[in-house]
């Protein structure tokens, strides 16, 4: 029996689970062929007490589609009689039978097991009796894990038929206790993460470990199998490697397992097989498998016998390997670090194993190397550090910008980001107010910030600033410059006023001329007319852009004797609007003597050529010195054209691609007799109508 005591000690320093659960779940189910395999533990140790007198009852149910349950069978699970034990114990060629004996000890400790558990009380320092009890639950948890008789005839177990399809529950309680519940998942509610195996193997060593926690609600633990061949496998373990973090106790967030095993020779192929067991003492899932082998490890670590810099600020180094380590060597590989103690970076890989001398080019003043030996298997080993002064001859790399903004102040702020460079000395800035010129220094100094707070003058006419920015060293080592960085200012100067300086009248029509805004941003000019004999406002009655300048304008149609003024604004691509032109004023005086000048016009359209006809006659010929052409695109906006002399009183115009054009005539007396202008001519070139 004193054996039973030991293998109880064991479990408990090895496995560490005094007092907590081992199942994840109070009930949990399986379902097997035709049956719902049950594994249930208690949630106190008054319940476990009780259960040997009242028994578990386990109750089998249908839930409806209105959540309501029917209970289709149940029945009552309790301990194996003391007396039966025996039988029980020994009908089958158990795996275990020393937990049998160790199990009929802890459910019947009052007839065969005061002694062994006198003795574990002073093992553990005399635990009180409900410590006891729970080690009691705890032991009998574990063996019913690890065979499923040992699990019914403990209590803790039970086997029901599968009704097949529907949804169903199952109650485990004991009366007066919690009632312990569980759905029958048709597919068990698991879906396996992979086993993810990290090693490493040395000289007739292999060191395994994994993560558990993804499947600790499946997997109780592991076995691991060995093999040679793939095809043999044997166990390393009889009892399987118990993770961690079973449990609702367990450690989730450290659970992994680790295990070693020594080899009986190196550089021979090894396989380990890993596959989990479940709750119910199973092993299911994906079996995984690792393999590699041993390999002699190197002996030493390779000595670096020289370092130096060479006149063209290479630096050169030799070495020397033990003779023993070179057939294990695949090659070399020479590291640099800023700091004795930083991190090292390879600046040569790959160098021949029959190598012992190397240049490389240095483009720090503090440089620090390690050269290692990389072996055929295993993890490379590394020379002591040396230290070899260069000279830096290598600039910063280019900064690059990030954002520019300047705000209707002229505060600009620009941005960039932080270069690298250990050595970085910092930043210059240079500015110019046109991209050919040479751009000036902002700071005198170089600054180490990767902000720039800068003010421009908002008074010149430039539109953009350029700025570039330049990285140096501490040895003055400079990038190149950055591409320039464009501010644009923010519009806050209106365009200058055009001019309104002449109205000439023409019956009853104003010839409005006017000169534009000088200024390079202008892209509209709107004309005003108000009539100041009567209330009112001024009112908008053309608008100029690039697409149309007509220049004078003519306002038509106007009543005589009144005093008509106008004015204009220049309108900026900013939107910004000029002060008002100077206001001109005109009154229309009603003509002496006017009279229909046009007794008769006529028009003719040649499609072929494109070409269009006027002919007219006027009255009082004899006093008529020419005819004024106006000609236009709109028929509210028609210019001077040309002018036919007499005695011509025709003329062709060659209409290109215009679709129509508009043209009025009006006679020009010697004696300077004013006459009407003659109808709006319409002429539609219908070949270039779609």
């Amino acid at each position: 029996m004193r054996i039973l005591a030991v293998l109880s000690l064991w479990f408990l320093t090895t496995h560490c689970v005094i007092g907590q659960m081992i199942l994840p779940e109070h009930l949990i189910s399986k379902k097997v062929g035709g049956e719902i395999l049950l594994r249930w533990e208690p949630s106190s140790i008054d319940e476990w007490n009780d259960s040997a007198v009242k028994g578990y009852q386990v109750e089998l149910y249908r839930i409806h589609s209105d959540g309501s349950k029917k209970v289709i069978s149940s029945k009552n699970v309790r301990p194996v009689g003391f007396t039966k034990w025996g039988q029980k114990q020994y009908e089958k060629n158990r795996q275990f039978p020393e937990m049998w004996e160790s199990a009929k000890v802890y459910v019947y400790p009052d007839l065969v097991g005061a002694s062994i558990l006198k003795d574990l009380n002073k093992a553990l320092v005399k635990k009180s009796p409900q410590t006891l009890d729970s080690m009691r639950l705890n032991f009998l948890s574990y063996y019913s894990i690890m065979d499923k008789d040992l699990a019914q005839a403990v209590g803790l177990s039970a086997t029901i038929r599968d009704p097949g399809n529907g949804s169903y529950g199952v109650d485990v309680y004991v009366p007066g206790h919690t009632i312990h519940s569980t759905l029958v998942l048709h597919d068990n509610g698991f879906v396996e993460k992979p086993i993810e195996i990290q090693g490493e193997w040395s000289d007739r060593f292999c060191s395994m470990s994994w993560k558990t926690y993804d499947n600790h609600k499946k997997y109780f633990g592991y076995i691991v199998e060995k093999s040679t061949d793939q095809i043999n496998y044997k166990r390393l373990n009889e009892q399987p490697f118990l993770d961690p973090g079973v449990g609702q106790e367990g450690d989730k967030n450290n659970s992994s397992i680790m295990i070693s095993d020594s080899l009986d020779m190196n550089y021979k192929e090894y396989y380990y097989r890993i596959q989990g067991m479940d709750y119910f003492g199973d092993l299911v899932g994906t079996k995984t498998i690792y393999f590699g082998h041993g390999f002699k490890e190197l002996s030493s670590s390779p000595a670096l016998t020289m370092a130096d810099q060479m006149t063209n600020n290479d630096a050169y180094l030799e070495w020397k390997v033990n003779y023993a380590d070179i057939p294990l060597i695949d090659y070399f590989r020479l590291l640099r670090s800023d700091d004795l103690d930083g991190k090292y970076e390879i600046v040569k890989d790959s160098i021949d194993v029959a190598k012992r001398s190397i240049k490389t080019r240095m483009e720090f003043e503090t440089n620090f190397f390690r050269l290692e030996s990389v072996p055929k298997d295993g993890i490379a080993v590394s020379s002591m550090p040396v230290f070899i002064m260069g000279m830096d001859t290598i600039p910063p790399a280019i900064p690059v910008p990030i954002s520019a903004m300047v705000d209707s102040s002229g505060n600009v702020e620009i941005t960039w980001e932080a270069n690298t460079e250990a050595d970085l000395g910092g930043y210059r800035i240079f500015r110019g107010n046109f991209e050919n010129e040479e751009f000036s220094l902002v700071n005198g100094q170089p600054t180490m910030d990767t902000i720039l707070i800068d003010t421009v003058s908002m008074k010149l006419e430039n539109e953009k600033v350029f700025y570039v920015l330049q990285a140096c060293d501490r040895r003055n080592n400079r990038s190149a410059f950055t591409e320039p960085i464009i501010v644009v200012k923010p519009d806050i100067i209106p365009p200058g006023k055009p001019i309104v300086n002449q109205l000439i009248q023409v019956n009853d029509t104003l010839e409005v001329h006017w000169i534009e805004s000088g200024s390079a941003d202008a892209i509209k000019h709107r004309l005003f007319r108000r009539n100041l004999d009567e209330e009112g406002t001024w009112t908008l009655i053309a608008e100029f852009d690039s697409t149309n300048m007509t220049n004078p304008y003519l306002d038509i149609g106007l009543a005589y004797d009144k005093k008509i003024a106008y004015t204009m604004f220049a309108i900026d691509d900013s939107d910004l609007e000029s002060k008002p032109a100077t206001m001109k004023v005109k009154v229309l005086e009603k003509p002496k003597e006017v009279f229909e000048a046009f007794a008769r016009i006529d028009t003719s359209m040649n499609f072929e050529d494109q070409k269009f006809t006027i002919r007219w006659e006027c009255n009082n010929a004899e006093n008529l010195k020419s005819v004024l052409l106006y000609r236009g695109f709109d028929k509210d906006k028609l210019g001077k054209y040309k002018y036919v002399d007499v005695p011509e009183m025709s003329i062709e115009d060659k209409i290109g691609d215009a679709k129509v054009v508009y043209y009025s005539l009006k006679p020009v007396y010697k004696d300077q007799t004013e006459s009407y202008y003659s109808e709006i001519i319409e002429v539609i070139n219908s070949t270039r109508l779609e």
